[in-house]
């Protein structure tokens, strides 16, 4: 139904009037699963894209375009230039195209070439700007340039103000109607905007700020005298992917892009547009030259002659195989119906969820979403961004939207989108909150997704080519599922009731008692299952005391190597060894290694001692796959047993450690919880009448270190402390869980997210699915 309604409001404008389907199942098989909606990050390129590049670098001669004869590739520039100009409809005979890494690199090229006059050059720009056009003002500061934030261009007002008057926006002067026609004297001024902002998909009316009107005149940006003449630079990376600025109506001076915005591949490539008299003005701020950008140089005096326009500032051999792959780019954007058919697809499904995530309403009557922008312009890009809201108003982490997000295969981004600006003023924090959160540990792709209760960024959806309405039916499903309503809304967070199955669990027959102690020597990998073990001054003796660490000194794990599930170390403490046996499908002898200090004091302080010799590095590259070291971290001992009873001395006394596991000393699950959906979706078997017993296959990829029988479903939930024999340990809280569920210890692979999105729809706390207790 939901369909039909979005149809018979959109259909004129959605799916390339019936082909989305086609170009979808035709070029982009690799969609099957997965929800992408992340253009604003990136457009996706077309399977068909990247056969025809392969095909033409299969089948063309493409040479450095600095040799002779390399035709094929000086062709593929020029196109290149042809194409880049028509997007913007631009005027050849006005404008340059200069090749660049990418947007950033362009915006770095005008701030470190542009005329800057100490003490009376501004750079204005609003807030809401990408970081990219923020790091301008080191260059502009550097050269004695004052930096001055405007407000954002409004249709109902002035760009820029001076001492509370409002000027009549930025003209450009002199012949031809450009701002850069100054004259000799008089200092140049830099106003960079975006056209689309990233974070909200607001897009600026840019009309109003760069006329075309000839006869002169300025603006004031500060508190200076507004003498000299002002510049306008577009940031369009985000714009050219559906809607990109006409330049026959917007005159800027300079424009920057990248091309993977637009199309998806190639990334590393992007273009400065720049207005022929503006680039003369970069000129003499370009110090440096490489090679095929001067027309003679002289090694023994400091003598050379730069080449003139655009090929005097490409630095270097230009990437000519990935910018022959470009026309490909913008052959598929063709065969769409060009990008104003792109804009009109896009847009509309981005419409469309902003008016159901604006309807959802808890049953008290507040909203469930905040959306952020000004979503009713009728200009507005194909981004929606907003946060989650709970009955009682307060908010849900964005951290806890992307997680669950990700379980279902949605790939949306969150945070601030490296537009702190934007990010601060549609959430209301100060430039102290900022640094305040900043002191407090906050950085940027951190997860600290609330600070004092607030937000600190938001989720962010944004649509592109070949988005469907399925996509975007799949962000409201997802809402409703989790935070519409939600089956139990507690202080922390989250959904923390029981599951969803007729019959709950009731206590095991058996006595509460310690069934299983598993430990793992090294960290990652296989456990090494016990009946009697002793206990050490970081948890059960030698508990992840090993560590596997590549040649850059990096930690190996699940998530990077999920095939460390089938190395099983075993420690031998009679011999004094560790011995690590090789996945079963590899034959090669076990790699045994003598513990030093076996019995040290127990409270010794821990030290790291590496294993790195040849012998150990190729036994770990021939089972891995990756040569690298085994670092250990030594420790001492006292005395645990399975079932219930313990023997020999307590623990050692003095600070806790955790050697190198992640958190807590230990981790202890209940062997009797009623999760027959996650361990079905581990492919384990059930066990038990009301309550299942929990899959071998599922304890394993809980990886715990404690496995207790007896006790009603979660019960250890509500535990302050635990005593097994001589261990007595205070529960620090519940262990959070993420995408090592994914994981399977039996083949060494990850999987899907399945038992993941099991425990979540009953299992989440604080915005993390949690399973067992931490001690």
């Amino acid at each position: 139904a939901e369909r039909e309604e979005f149809l018979r409001i959109f259909g004129d404008c959605y799916g390339y009037h019936g082909r989305l389907q086609s170009v979808r199942h035709e070029e982009f098989r690799r969609l099957a699963g997965q929800v992408y909606l992340d253009y604003a990050g990136a457009a996706l390129y077309s399977e068909r894209q990247i056969q025809a590049c392969s095909e033409e670098l299969l089948t063309t001669l493409l040479c450095n375009p600095h040799s002779a004869p390399a035709s094929t590739s000086a062709d593929a520039m020029s196109a290149l230039r042809r194409d880049t100009l028509e997007l913007l409809n631009a005027d050849g005979r006005q404008y340059e195209v200069i090749i660049t890494s990418g947007a950033t690199a362009a915006l770095k090229m005008v701030a470190e070439c542009f005329p800057w006059s100490a003490g009376a050059s501004c750079l204005a720009h609003p807030a809401a700007v990408h970081n990219s056009v923020l790091g301008m003002r080191g260059p502009a500061l550097a050269a004695g340039a004052a930096v001055q934030l405007v407000p954002v261009v409004s249709p109902l007002g002035p760009l820029i103000t001076a001492d509370g008057g409002a000027s009549d926006g930025l003209r450009g002067g002199g012949g031809g109607g450009t701002a850069a026609a100054a004259g000799p004297s008089g200092p140049r001024h830099l106003l960079a905007l975006p056209v689309e902002c990233n974070f909200t998909g607001d897009r600026q009316h840019l009309a109003d700020a760069v006329r075309n009107d000839a006869g002169g005149g300025g603006a004031a940006a500060s508190g200076r005298e507004s003498r000299g003449r002002w510049l306008v630079l577009l940031d369009a990376a985000k714009a050219c992917a559906t809607a990109p600025p006409d330049l026959s109506v917007v005159p800027a001076d300079f424009v920057v892009l990248s091309y993977y915005k637009i199309f998806g591949y190639p990334t590393g490539l992007g273009a400065l547009v720049a207005r022929k008299d503006a680039l003369a003005l970069l000129a003499a701020g370009k110090s440096y030259f490489g090679g095929g950008t001067v027309e003679v140089a002289v090694a023994d005096r400091p003598y050379h002659v730069r080449r003139q326009g655009a090929p005097g500032f490409e630095d270097g051999t230009p990437p000519f195989t990935s910018i022959a792959a470009a026309r490909h780019g913008f052959a598929f954007l063709h065969r769409l119906g060009g990008l104003p058919a792109v804009h009109r697809h896009s847009c509309c499904l981005a419409r469309w969820l902003t008016i159901r995530l604006a309807a959802l309403r808890h049953a008290n009557g507040t909203p469930v979403c905040m959306l952020y922008g000004s979503v009713l312009d009728a200009e507005h890009g194909p981004t929606v961004s907003f946060n989650l809201l709970r009955p009682d108003g307060s908010w849900v982490g964005y951290t806890e939207v992307g997680r669950l997000a990700a379980m279902h295969g949605l790939v949306l981004r969150t945070g601030c989108f490296c537009n702190p600006g934007a990010c601060a003023e549609w959430l209301g924090l100060t430039a102290e909150d900022l640094i305040r959160h900043h002191k407090a540990g906050h950085v940027c792709w951190d997860d600290h997704d609330l600070a004092d209760g607030r937000p600190t960024g938001a989720v962010r959806v944004s649509l592109g080519a070949v988005s469907t309405f399925e996509d975007v039916h799949a962000v409201l499903q997802l809402i409703r599922r989790y935070f519409y309503p939600c089956v139990d809304q507690t202080a922390r967070g989250g959904c923390t009731g029981r599951p969803p199955l007729a019959a709950v669990a009731t206590a095991a027959a058996a006595a509460p008692h310690l069934s299983r102690i598993l430990f793992y020597p090294v960290k990652s990998c296989a456990p090494q299952v016990v009946q009697a073990w002793p206990i050490g001054p970081t948890g059960l003796l030698y508990d992840r005391e090993w560590a596997l660490v590549d040649d850059g000194g990096k930690v190996l794990t699940l998530k990077q190597c999920p095939r460390m599930a089938l190395v099983r170390p075993v420690v031998d403490l009679t011999r004094g060894t560790l011995t690590i046996h090789a996945p079963h499908d590899i034959h090669i002898p076990p790699l045994e290694l003598a513990i030093p200090g076996l019995f040290h004091s127990c409270r010794r302080i821990p030290q790291v001692v590496t294993e790195g010799d040849t012998r150990v590095r190729q036994w770990f590259g021939r089972t891995l796959g990756a040569p690298c070291r085994i670092v250990q971290q030594r420790t001492g001992a006292s005395a645990l047993e399975a079932g219930g009873g313990g023997k020999g001395a307590a623990a050692a006394e003095g600070e806790p450690s955790v050697g190198f596991a992640n958190d807590g000393q230990y981790l202890l699950v209940s062997e009797v919880n009623d999760d027959r959906p996650a361990t079905a979706k581990a492919g384990g078997r059930e066990e038990g009448g009301k309550g299942g017993h929990l899959a071998d296959d599922l304890v394993t990829r809980l990886r715990p270190n404690l496995v207790v029988s007896g006790f009603q479903p979660y019960e250890e939930d509500s535990w302050a402390a635990v005593r097994v024999g001589p261990l007595h340990a205070d529960v620090l809280g519940t262990c959070p869980r993420c995408e090592l569920l994914q994981v399977d210890p039996r083949v060494g692979v990850r999987r899907g997210a399945e038992v993941l999105v099991a425990l979540a729809q009953y299992r989440r706390r604080g915005g993390k699915v949690q399973f067992g207790v931490l001690l």
